[in-house]
């Protein structure tokens, strides 16, 4: 299987292989980025499915939800304060 992973500030695909035991599924990561907006129209550009688009949060930022193939959340996060 083919996932989008971030390498820096950059996008890159690599393959996805899945290891009994790495971790417990359902978990969440929080990535702070440089530009969400950027790296909406990257994933989407790769096919990625989005759970929540760039959204304004009232703590002051701007993020976005993915989730892996193990339903595992990741947010992406620009500060905008």
């Amino acid at each position: 299987e083919i996932m989008p992973s971030l390498v820096g500030s950059e996008m890159c695909i690599r393959d996805s292989t899945e290891h009994s035991g790495d971790c417990e599924v359902g978990g969440a990561v929080y990535f702070i980025v440089e530009d969400v907006d950027a790296l909406h129209r990257a994933f989407s550009a790769a096919g990625v499915p989005i759970e929540q688009p760039p959204h304004d949060t009232e703590w002051g930022s701007r993020e976005m939800l993915l989730l892996d193939p193990d339903h595992n959340r990741l947010r992406f996060a620009t500060t905008t304060e």
